[in-house]
């Protein structure tokens, strides 16, 4: 019987190759996409097949829609029929309403919300499979931080994405479920300094950040829930339940 197979964007580094070598480890075959990490994709890929399954590499720009179109098609046509897809690439730059850039929303948009959608558009026409198939989406539970002002196309993107995960859920059903796992501070980040990540743990009701362990334990949990679609599992800490005047991000930490 061949194995599970597993589609993830942005899976060269950071969650994406965490997820990708959990998933691995329980036996899926993994399509891992990249942009520009060739490198980091190639060494994920070695990583992967030391757990004795396939792993085919794809290269697209999810800013490029012609790009996204490659996607299913050629995962489909390596590695056979996948049952999960997981829409792990964003796109994360700050800018203000105040002086914002067209190019940058249009950015995000088709990074963050754009082409998960078209994404799932082709995997939905392309799974012909009797047997159910699962769509995760990653969103953010940084609410007051990341999810800020201070980053209006990320947040506007991320917040249709999340938006995204019902619909899909409701037109898809019954033979494809779709779920999203949101992230709190897990890693640090480009624009991160040490002391701006730790103070979120001070913030949080749990006084906690997740790990990237609990983010792939939650796409397990999902996968191995089969009544469970339209949901999203917060690995925030309770951020969501704070205030947003405790959260809220300043531009000068």
């Amino acid at each position: 019987m061949p194995n599970a197979h597993a589609i993830i964007t942005g899976a060269a580094q950071r969650i994406g190759r965490h997820l990708a070598l959990r998933l691995a480890r329980a036996g899926y075959d993994i399509t891992l996409h990249y942009y520009r990490s060739y490198e980091e994709a190639c060494a994920t890929k070695a990583m992967i097949e030391q757990c004795g399954v396939c792993c085919s590499m794809v290269q697209a720009d999810l800013d490029d829609p012609e790009a996204c179109a490659m996607i299913i098609p050629h995962a489909f046509d390596a590695l056979g029929e996948a049952s999960l897809l997981v829409h792990n690439a964003s796109l994360f730059e700050r800018d203000r309403l105040d002086r914002l850039d067209k190019r940058s929303l249009q950015h995000h948009m088709q990074v963050n919300m754009i082409a998960p959608a078209l994404i799932t558009h082709d995997f939905a026409r392309l799974h012909c499979s009797a047997a159910s198939a699962h769509i995760v989406c990653l969103v953010d539970g940084m609410t007051g931080w990341s999810m800020s002002s201070e980053f209006f196309s990320y947040t506007l993107s991320k917040a249709a994405l999340e938006q995204f995960i019902p619909l899909a859920a409701s037109a898809l059903a019954p033979k494809i479920r779709v779920n999203g796992i949101a992230l709190g501070a897990t890693l640090a980040g480009h624009m991160d300094k040490p002391e701006t990540f730790e103070k979120t743990r001070t913030l949080v009701p749990l006084k906690r950040n997740s790990t990237p362990d609990e983010v792939a334990d939650a796409l397990m949990f999902l996968e191995a829930s089969p009544s469970l679609t339209g949901q999203i599992v917060r690995l925030s800490g309770g951020m969501h339940l704070a205030t947003n005047h405790a959260l809220q991000f300043s531009s000068k930490e």
